[in-house]
């Protein structure tokens, strides 16, 4: 992966506004928020992973359970 930290969390922002979006569209509402990681990502973001998930929340809202896979520590997040 060949990035910088801004494109990666740009990145995850155009992703959370297109899911809600879509969600809108459909009428639908989320219900739970799966997030996937990978080792690349984490690399490149190193401690900025916190800002990934706090971008998503903001657009997804903090109310929705939020999961991330393949994180070693992985979680919900409950709080951040």
């Amino acid at each position: 992966m060949i990035g910088s930290k801004d494109k990666a969390l740009a990145a995850a922002r155009v992703a959370s506004e297109s899911l809600m979006e879509n969600l809108k569209r459909s009428h639908v509402s989320a219900k739970l928020i799966l997030a996937f990681e990978s080792v690349s990502r984490r690399k490149l973001l190193g401690t900025l992973v916190k800002d990934e998930v706090h971008a998503i929340l903001d657009i997804v809202g903090r109310d929705t359970p939020f999961f991330i896979s393949a994180m070693p520590e992985a979680k919900v997040i409950e709080s951040l």
